[in-house]
């Protein structure tokens, strides 16, 4: 696939992955957020920024280590959320706001950093 593609499989998964795993937030299934994190369509945005870099390559080579790195953060990120939630389920030290929270950082900010790399349309 190439940039735009990616971009577009991201931005209609985003929103969807959201509003999923509030929704599981909000009546405190954790383990359901850590298990849903590998499943469309938490998973898609996963792939996308995974191989993103790689068509970034072919477009743009400068461009491409910007994006690798904020993909790398993001990847390793989401990573740590799934930490959050699996100890959400373990302990009532976490609450529904702390996984909301570490939800827009993740989607908001890291998968923005991710995207505010890429420069070819």
């Amino acid at each position: 696939m190439q940039v735009p593609e990616y971009v577009r499989r991201i931005e209609i998964a985003q929103p969807a992955a959201f509003k999923l795993f509030t929704d599981l937030a909000g009546v405190n299934r954790f383990k359901d957020i850590s298990d849903d994190l590998n499943i469309d369509p938490f998973d898609t945005i996963v792939q996308s920024v995974y191989y993103l870099p790689w068509a970034m390559l072919k477009v743009d080579p400068a461009g491409a280590q910007d994006c690798y790195d904020a993909s790398v953060e993001f990847l390793t990120s989401v990573k740590e959320f799934d930490r959050l939630c699996i100890e959400g389920t373990r302990s009532p030290d976490v609450d529904e706001e702390q996984v909301v929270a570490g939800l827009k950082d993740l989607l908001d900010v890291k998968l923005g950093s991710v995207l505010s790399t890429i420069r070819v349309a």
